[in-house]
């Protein structure tokens, strides 16, 4: 039997521990608050920005992707551990370069992966983590798997609720 890895990133906002329950490696988003970088729930959590941000009303946080180097480095990790393979599931690329690092990431260390660009984040994100594990559970390959991630995908919606529209401009 294959050893799989799965692979997500932060924007998928899995519940702490969650991801880790399933087996899922979450490279973090990097939030970037009074130039200052921080790796998205390893570095900061959602509660010590908010209190950043109250502390100082001119905060406005962004975000960057992932660094490609944190993607080489797990990449490697999985080789050295063994996986034959890897599943990615990644935040829309119409918000964030994440997908494309990561597949350029595996291809650099010559990791197998099937990578898709989830076209939407957070719950839609986490659900396509899962409809892929469901499927590898009852003996789907990758093709089939992939097949169904890109249904699903397109048949999915996802809203993005703006609470203000200057740190989007800024973001």
């Amino acid at each position: 039997m294959d050893k799989i890895a799965w692979i997500t990133d932060s924007m998928a906002f899995f519940e702490p521990g969650e991801a880790e329950k399933i087996g899922v490696h979450v490279i973090p988003t990097l939030l970037i608050l009074n130039g200052e970088s921080y790796r998205e729930y390893v570095d900061i959590s959602i509660e010590q920005l908010d209190q950043k941000m109250r502390e100082d009303s001119h905060a406005s946080p962004t975000t960057s992707q992932p660094s490609f180097g944190d993607f080489v480095t797990l990449y490697e990790q999985l080789l050295e551990d063994g996986y034959d393979y890897g599943y990615a599931i990644h935040i829309t690329s119409g918000l964030s370069g994440t997908y494309s690092s990561s597949v350029a990431a595996a291809e650099a260390v010559g990791f197998p992966l099937y990578a898709i660009d989830s076209y939407t984040g957070a719950a839609n994100q986490q659900e396509l983590v899962r409809i892929a594990q469901r499927l590898v559970a009852a003996g789907k390959g990758p093709d089939e798997v992939m097949s169904t991630l890109e249904t699903f995908k397109h048949k999915s919606h996802f809203y993005l609720i703006i609470g203000n529209m200057e740190t989007m401009r800024r973001s």
